[in-house]
């Protein structure tokens, strides 16, 4: 917005990015921190008094949400954000930001990026093959299916209203507060032996970042480290830094590994974004925390 002072002089006032988190999560807390240190304004949604005041104390607009869901505070916010990142996690209609919302958002005169967080979960299982974003989504998980409900919902107001929304696939999150994701059965509690793919948090923000700078609307990308492994070679590699300074896990390191889930490519990111992965696996991640 350009202004003339008094004096005649031109003074340019940069805008500001307002950026609303729907579920401060893990993600959507790491990212707003983030945000808020290059100047943004933050605004989101928690569901605990506790966390909404935690949240207040550390500079954010804390909201709580469904609670206050005809708040007018919350919907002029909704309004006035310029960037929307949607993680909440979906119900049996599909995501309940979308069922409530998806009004006021698509009038919005000032939005101009939207993210939905979804799972590599959508997937399925895959026979262990490599995946990408246009491979056939073949889950049969509840949980997983919910997020192609809410998935098509962000994708059908892309088609109808082009409104501004990208897709993330994100994998198994680890990070600080998450490390005991590399080596825990949360996902595949039968099994030790399946790969999975991962991604670091620093990684998350990074991509989100890059998309905000190119702004490919419509698009899903997958959010996912570059090899995925099985909780058994995890703990070899952890418990061989001392003899190893560098391993490498081929596909066939372990003969027998279990032909069940898959592996996911993030060969779209790395493209399209043109992002480059600080840890592009987990044994990075580790090495650097036990040497």
């Amino acid at each position: 917005m350009i202004k003339l002072d008094l004096n005649g002089f031109i003074k340019v006032f940069k805008m500001t990015n307002k950026l609303f988190c729907f579920g401060m999560g893990y993600v959507g807390y790491n990212l707003s921190k983030n945000l808020l240190s290059e100047s943004w304004e933050i605004s989101g949604t928690c569901t605990s008094e506790i966390k909404k005041n935690k949240l207040q104390g550390e500079g954010f607009d804390a909201i709580l949400f469904p609670n206050d869901i005809n708040n007018n505070h919350l919907i002029k916010k909704i309004s006035e954000a310029t960037h929307i990142l949607f993680s909440i996690p979906p119900d049996d209609l599909g995501d309940p930001v979308f069922n409530k919302f998806c009004k006021i958002l698509t009038e919005s005169q000032s939005l101009k990026w939207a993210a939905y967080l979804s799972s590599t979960g959508v997937y399925g299982n895959h026979s262990n093959l490599w995946v990408n974003e246009e491979s056939k989504i073949l889950t049969t998980n509840e949980k997983s299916l919910r997020r192609v409900v809410a998935e098509s919902q962000w994708i059908s107001i892309f088609n109808r209203n082009k409104f501004p929304i990208q897709i993330f696939r994100l994998s198994g999150i680890y990070g600080p507060g998450r490390d005991n994701f590399l080596t825990s059965d949360i996902s595949y509690r039968n099994s030790r032996k399946i790969k999975i793919n991962r991604v670091h948090l620093f990684d998350i923000i990074g991509i989100i970042k890059s998309s905000i700078k190119y702004k490919l609307f419509g698009e899903i990308f997958n959010v996912t480290d570059s090899l995925p492994l099985s909780r058994e070679e995890i703990l070899f590699v952890s418990s061989n830094l001392n003899s190893y300074k560098k391993i490498i896990l081929e596909d066939n390191f372990f003969n027998d590994i279990i032909n069940e889930g898959k592996k996911v490519s993030n060969e779209k990111v790395k493209s399209v974004l043109n992002y480059s992965y600080r840890y592009p696996d987990c044994i990075k991640y580790i090495t650097e925390k036990l040497e």
